[in-house]
């Protein structure tokens, strides 16, 4: 069967409505404009027949004195300019081209408001305006399978058998004659962009598909054709099919020049990764080699992928050996480039070391060199120094950067990179204990991810994750759990940075030993451990981490143990002995390590000589962060108490709780509930911070969380040596061992686990153990 589309037109569409509308349209010039298959030729034919008038075809417009005319502009043809009798008014006249065909004079028509438009949406076909011709089931079917596009719906009722071989044919032809910015309003259309290009193509969008990627692939076999295409991608704001359209007809150099204007190896933040990927495999080996911008690239894939060595190697095999060393690449004359050196700077942020404080000075020099008004790079430089000052707990000048990045990049129209820095932010104000400031710019952060104009899961995942811990800081943990439940998987496995893969750990851990188990927490951070090996800062957070889960589960040997090991900057005999300067510390490895030793000490051994000082010299220290010193208070409380200090211990406790219910932070207190659970059991200090109504309203808080305000053991009526020998068997000592452990005698140890079995009503050490375990003494 040879299809032609006029004469199912012809037989089948009079369209009687669509004539009486083009007629009523007011002006002396109605203009008929829509893309091919729209059927404007088969409208001014209707008219012609209704009104007795000739249909004049051509480039050139009609002649004669007659007060009403008709022209058919072809699609190739170059048109002659439109007659000054239609434009004055002095006679009428109906117009059909394509929207890409210049007529001249219609401009100045318009200008006067001399020209009506009958568009692409008039010439679509309703259901309704079906429904006479086939019925109203298969007129809802026909505009479900082909949007209303007329081509389409004469190429449907033309024969069932032929129904896709008329539909080729009468797309090719439409496709055909085709400029380049509607084959790419087509093409957006297709890719189910609604309302994007001339029509929705229903059950024909595959051979729809296939016909106008051949129309494009004819176009991008020659020069000319590829560049006019490339031209109409990027007026429609899609630079990976421009740059794709160059690449196939070989005009590489011309596809980096629009690779590089579209941010380089930045390139990913603003098409997505596998529009990145694909620009990037479209290259050919040789102009790889030779681009410096490419090799940048290249090298940013790698560390996107996790291969921190294969980028390194890229960048040596471009720049040379001396890029190897940091030292060189910022010295002074180093024969380096500004853009390699900003490149060079976030790559190193990827790997461990940190860089010392003397190189990141030398990097940031590198902004002399660029331009107040590059804001791509200047944004990149302060958001590497951004992620370099939060590992430093150094956040006045963490959060200046953040500011000057967010600046540059809401300028260079970076909205996934200005989302990165709203996340980074969250960070630190969770870091500070400020939940008000961190919840805000979690908002923002939602805002600015909404604005990405490609699919981004990753990303929503960290969304999602920094959600979940800001309503978690709060009291509010089911988010966090279904995070953990349903998402930490993928979210591990994704790309992302050290201090965020911190937070996942910090707050993973927390959640999971206090609303489930201390095993559980410890499968989490062991997960952690095995995937993040290389990774100096994670592997002590997570170490650290686990220690701390230990120890909140009253697992105080197991945790000493984990703190004698080799890994730790600072040892129990040098803290014990004094001979650390706790408020002079400033290296962030060795401040946690001493962290997490003075934790154990305060709980273990509290009537330790001048403990209190201690505690008091690293609650000032002022690399501690805000939450960091909230732990601090609460040791150092909990020290003054056993030592029957409760006048300063009372003036702790309230301040520390009157400081949670301005930041609205309860998770920092959850974290040293094994602490509190003592403290708030003695009458004096509770009497004490009760007369506090912002210091109640947090113990209220608290309570709604599930926070005893007295421990297990106190409620049993155990005390703190009976506590300590019971948690002992439960970790399966012996009383030998127990006795070694605590410094007691056998017979000492004999005499208060008598006590507890008496108290617990248990005549055995297997049953004290259940026992202890059921009653929540040991998690």
């Amino acid at each position: 069967m040879r299809f032609e589309p006029g004469n199912a037109f012809q037989t089948a569409f009079p369209r009687p409505g669509l004539v009486g509308h083009a007629l009523a349209l007011a002006g002396p010039i109605v203009l008929v404009s829509a893309p091919a298959g729209m059927g404007k030729t088969m409208v001014l034919q209707a008219i012609a027949k209704r009104c007795g008038v000739a249909l004049h075809h051509g480039p050139a417009p009609p002649t004669g004195a007659a007060p009403f005319a008709l022209w058919d502009i072809p699609p190739d043809a170059k048109a002659q300019p439109l007659p000054e009798s239609f434009v004055a008014g002095a006679a009428r006249l109906i117009v059909a081209m394509r929207p890409e065909t210049l007529l001249p004079g219609l401009d100045r028509a318009r200008a006067y408001g001399r020209v009506s438009m009958l568009g692409e949406e008039a010439l679509r076909f309703a259901p309704e305006e079906l429904a006479g011709l086939v019925g109203d089931r298969r007129a809802r079917e026909l505009t479900g399978r082909t949007g209303g596009w007329p081509a389409l719906v004469a190429a449907c009722l033309a024969s069932p058998q032929a129904e896709q071989e008329a539909a080729r044919y009468c797309l090719a032809q439409a496709f055909r004659g085709d400029g380049e910015d509607a084959l790419v309003a087509h093409e957006r259309a297709l890719d189910g962009n609604p309302g994007a290009g001339a029509f929705a193509a229903g059950a024909c969008r595959e051979t729809a598909v296939a016909a106008l990627r051949a129309e494009i692939d004819s176009r991008c076999a020659e020069p000319d054709g590829a560049r006019r295409l490339a031209a109409a991608y990027r007026r429609g704001g899609q630079l990976p099919s421009a740059i794709a359209a160059l690449q196939a007809a070989g005009l590489e150099d011309e596809a980096l020049d629009l690779f590089v204007g579209g941010g380089g190896w930045c390139f990913i933040f603003y098409h997505g990764a596998q529009a990145f990927d694909a620009a990037l495999a479209g290259f050919s080996e040789d102009l790889r080699q030779r681009s410096e911008p490419l090799a940048m690239a290249l090298a940013f894939q790698a560390l996107k992928r996790g291969d921190g060595p294969r980028a390194r190697r890229l960048f040596a095999d471009k720049f040379g050996p001396a890029s190897r060393d940091p030292a060189r690449v910022f010295g002074p004359g180093a024969p380096f480039s500004a853009a390699a050196r900003c490149f060079y700077f976030v790559m190193t942020l990827y790997e461990e070391p940190i860089p010392s404080d003397e190189l990141m000075q030398a990097a940031l020099a590198t902004l002399e060199q660029i331009s107040i008004e590059a804001d791509l790079p200047r944004g990149n430089i302060y958001n590497a120094g951004l992620e370099f000052f939060i590992r430093e707990n150094r956040f006045a000048e963490a959060e200046d950067f953040a500011q000057r990045a967010l600046h540059h990049y809401e300028r260079a129209g970076a909205p996934l990179l200005s989302f990165y820095i709203c996340v980074h932010r969250t960070v630190i104000q969770l870091a500070m204990g400020d939940l008000t400031a961190a919840r805000a710019h979690c908002e923002a952060a939602r805002a600015r991810l909404a604005r990405v104009p490609f699919e981004s899961p990753g990303d929503a995942r960290i969304l999602a994750l920094l959600e979940a811990c800001v309503l978690y800081e709060g009291g509010q943990a089911d988010a966090l759990i279904g995070f953990l439940l349903n998402d930490v998987e993928a979210f591990s496995h994704g790309e992302t940075w050290p201090s965020l893969l911190e937070l996942a750990v910090h707050y993973g851990a927390q959640a999971l030993g206090e609303y489930y188990s201390t095993r559980a927490a410890l499968a989490f951070v062991d997960r952690w451990r095995q995937r993040h090996v290389r990774s100096r800062t994670l592997r002590q957070a997570i170490e650290l981490r686990t220690i701390a889960v230990l120890q909140s589960a009253n697992r105080w040997d197991d945790a000493q143990a984990a703190l004698g090991a080799d890994t730790m900057r600072v040892t129990l005999d040098r803290l014990m002995g004094g001979t650390v300067d706790l408020g002079g510390l400033r290296d962030r490895e060795t401040l946690h390590a001493a962290l997490a030793w003075m934790r154990q000490i305060a709980f273990r051994a509290p009537k330790t000589p001048g403990l209190a000082r201690r505690l008091a010299a690293l609650r000032d220290n002022l690399a501690l962060t805000p939450r960091q010193r909230v732990g601090v208070e609460i040791w150092l409380a909990f020290v003054q108490r056993m030592n029957r200090d409760l006048g300063h211990a009372r003036i702790a406790v309230r301040s520390v709780l009157e400081g949670a219910a301005q930041s609205g932070s309860l998770a920092p207190l959850a974290d040293e509930r094994v602490f509190l659970n003592e403290l708030l059991a003695q009458r004096q200090i509770v009497g004490f911070v009760e007369t506090s109504p912002q210091a109640r309203q947090t113990l209220r808080k608290l309570q709604d969380i599930g926070f005893s305000p007295a421990p297990v053991a106190a409620r049993l009526g155990l005390t703190r040596q009976e506590t300590r020998l019971l948690l002992l068997v439960c970790r399966g000592a012996t009383n030998k061992d127990a006795a070694k452990s605590l410094r007691l005698s056998e017979a000492t140890v004999k005499f208060h686990l008598g006590n507890a079995y008496r108290k617990l009503g248990c005549r055995r050490r297997a049953e004290a153990s259940a026992a202890a375990q059921a009653l929540g003494l040991v998690r």
